[in-house]
């Protein structure tokens, strides 16, 4: 999921003085609120926030014994301009750019079966300059463990 997100478009998502952002993952999940440059970039993290694990057979096959469920996060900031309507919008526009390439579909996709839970949640940050969007995928899959 994250380098789907990577490759997502930016078009249009530009933010103050940046006008081509880039997506650039943060590998733990809240640090993109104390990254200097996060909100002048998409910086973005996802992580399996529940799992889990049953018994998905009869014991006839050992090849996928395991169904796994798992509730993905992601969450990115958007910089968000004083008296800029406009910012928010397209803070929902960075959303759906976002859920459209999760729910590509692609060869992976045989195996993940990856559902929408929540597309655009935004919370304001604490000094008002950007909002944090998150967003939940169910994803299910079969494993030996």
């Amino acid at each position: 999921m994250a380098a789907r997100i990577a490759a997502s478009s930016t078009t249009g998502l530009g933010q103050g003085t940046i006008t081509s952002p880039t997506w650039k993952e943060e590998r733990a999940p809240f640090a993109i609120l104390d990254e200097p440059k996060a909100r002048t970039h998409l910086a973005f993290s996802c992580q399996v926030s529940d799992a889990t694990v049953t018994d998905a057979g009869d014991g006839s096959s050992s090849a996928s014994p395991f169904q796994l469920e798992a509730t993905v996060a992601v969450l990115f900031l958007f910089r968000v301009r004083a008296s800029r309507q406009g910012d928010l919008d397209r803070a929902a526009d960075a959303a759906e750019a976002v859920a459209r390439s999760i729910l590509t579909l692609a060869a992976e996709d045989v195996r993940y079966n990856i559902l929408p839970d929540l597309i655009y949640s935004p919370t304001m940050t604490e000094d008002g300059e950007a909002v944090l969007v998150e967003q939940r995928y169910r994803v299910r899959f079969d494993s030996t463990i």
